[in-house]
């Protein structure tokens, strides 16, 4: 398995002249809620899009579940559950375990295991009391609680949803962070959501970034406690495959290089504190020299 739910790397996407996703670099371990934050515009859905398999990037790659953007999107497609703010459709007049049947996959699972499934997330969601009542009459935190309960039926490893508490009161978004949290514990899932309200990143994810204008300017941990590991290199000739060959450790959540002047940079933000003497090998072993590290 996968040491990563997600890794990206340089990805890029441009609508004509806008670049909407710059440069991304970052690792979302297995197993984790993780947040992108930002405002409306930050490019969070063209980059959930991206790692779904729904739109192709402009330059750049990116892993999901140990599977490649480029070559692998169907296997991606298959084992992600995605929930997107403005595809929220049922079919009105039917309940919500019809809705729920008629979204399943029969070839996957006969009709008693079905319907145990969509009683256990119906009941995991709250929804089990509103089993029988037509969508129709359900308001925005109940469709939101049915959509991911739709997506989650197949039993995907990797949830992408976007914006879920988005238009909910106070009382329904809290409502529903618990719900998330309950399942990522009791399904096992990787969780990746987008938001642009810092409060719910801080209290709902393990690990959150923060993206403006299509830029990563931030990675944090829990609790919303800034990385504090951080490991930079100076030297020269870093190139795509030593960029690569350091992303690959599971230590290193995102690689950042800068140039300034006749020299070169790289930032290492880490999960923990690795030998130095290991990136050293890797370095010079994909043809970079390295004059200097210096942990932050």
């Amino acid at each position: 398995m996968a040491n990563f739910a997600v890794q990206t790397m340089n990805l890029t996407r441009d609508f004509n002249d806008l670049r909407a996703v710059d440069d991304l670099n970052f690792n979302v371990p297995c197993g984790i809620i993780f947040g992108l934050l930002g405002p409306k515009g930050a490019g969070k859905t063209t980059t959930m899009r991206l790692l779904a398999g729904l739109l192709e990037a402009s330059s750049g790659d990116a892993r999901v579940l140990g599977y490649d953007m480029w070559n692998e999107g169907h296997k991606i497609r298959a084992a992600c559950g995605l929930v997107m703010e403005d595809k929220l459709s049922f079919d009105e007049t039917r309940t919500a375990i019809d809705n729920l049947e008629l979204s399943a996959s029969r070839d996957v699972m006969t009709k008693s295991t079905l319907y145990a499934r969509i009683k256990e997330l119906l009941m995991q969601m709250n929804l089990w009391d509103q089993r029988n009542q037509q969508v129709k009459d359900f308001g925005k935190c109940s469709r939101q609680k049915l959509a991911i309960a739709r997506a989650l039926l197949q039993r995907p490893q990797l949830l992408f949803l976007d914006e879920p508490t988005n238009e909910l009161d106070p009382v329904e978004a809290t409502n529903l962070r618990e719900n998330l949290k309950s399942l990522a514990a009791y399904e096992g899932l990787t969780i990746f959501l987008n938001t642009c309200d810092p409060l719910e990143a801080e209290e709902l994810c393990q690990q959150y970034a923060l993206l403006d204008s299509g830029k990563l300017l931030k990675l944090d941990n829990a609790a919303g406690q800034a990385e504090k590991i951080r490991l930079k290199i100076i030297g020269h000739n870093f190139n795509q495959g030593l960029l690569s060959a350091l992303r690959a450790y599971p230590e290193v959540l995102s690689v950042q290089k800068s140039v300034s002047d006749s020299n070169e940079y790289l930032l290492l933000q880490l999960t923990q504190p690795i030998d130095t003497a290991l990136l050293v090998v890797t370095i010079v072993n994909a043809g970079g020299e390295i004059e200097q590290t210096l942990w932050q």
